[in-house]
């Protein structure tokens, strides 16, 4: 006989199962969607709400997903023209948030018992000083905003937290 636990972890991996079927069966994008994105594109470029520039045609078919759609693309279309943005340089980007997603998982098995990954504490502390000098330099040479250092406060503060366990894990016998 199936125990309670059992039972609920059958029913989640066949509703995880059947999800997975739905997703996949209706997940697909039509060329209304491209109709809308490049009437935007001509909109946000000056050429008017139309699908090409020497033609009056309406080539949307939702005005209120429109409206929703335009600023944000405005956005970021002035931020990419402002800044490099990641598909600019994509190495760079993707370099970034691998390596920032395996500092992640190292700090979280040092949560798993930080006496024993004692001496990785302070490699992450200079894991999170790393960013914080890195900030500073941009914003030494104006390459950042004031605001953007801002990004840079919990990462001190973690930083300084887990020189403090570090050094309060030391205090302990085991």
């Amino acid at each position: 006989m199936i125990s309670t636990a059992g039972w609920r972890s059958t029913l989640g991996v066949w509703a995880v199962a059947i999800f997975s079927v739905v997703l996949v069966r209706t997940a697909w994008v039509g060329d209304d969607a491209y109709f809308t994105l490049r009437t935007i594109d001509n909109f946000v470029n000056g050429l008017g709400l139309r699908w090409n520039a020497a033609e009056r045609v309406q080539a949307y078919t939702h005005p209120l997903w429109l409206m929703v759609l335009t600023p944000f693309y405005w956005l970021i279309d002035i931020t990419g023209r402002r800044y490099n943005t990641p598909t600019q340089h994509p190495h760079f980007f993707y370099g970034f948030f691998g390596v920032a997603l395996v500092w992640q998982c190292a700090f979280l098995l040092i949560a798993t018992n930080p006496a024993r990954y004692r001496p990785f504490m302070l490699i992450a502390a200079a894991e999170k000083l790393a960013y914080i000098v890195t900030l500073a330099v941009l914003y030494a040479q104006n390459r950042i905003a004031a605001v953007d250092t801002q990004a840079a406060w919990p990462d001190g503060l973690l930083g300084l937290l887990f020189v403090i366990a570090f050094l309060r894990t030391g205090q302990r016998t085991p």
